[in-house]
């Protein structure tokens, strides 16, 4: 299933019931920290969700 932050952030705010301006600074923080991490080169991990790494890769040709 695909979401969208606003699609996430209106889940938070039915199932928790905080107000929707709390939702939104707790999820970009959220992705925010997350970002961070991986632009320094640490990969991330929930358990029992994901694990995201920042592969390198060669330089391909671009097209137009």
């Amino acid at each position: 299933m695909k979401m969208t932050k606003s699609e996430i952030i209106d889940m938070l705010n039915e199932h928790i019931g905080i107000p929707k301006v709390e939702c939104v600074r707790i999820v970009e923080s959220f992705f925010d920290i997350i970002k961070s991490e991986l632009e320094n080169g640490n990969p991330v991990m929930i358990s029992g969700f994901g694990k995201w790494t920042v592969k390198a890769k060669r330089e391909r040709r671009g097209r137009n």
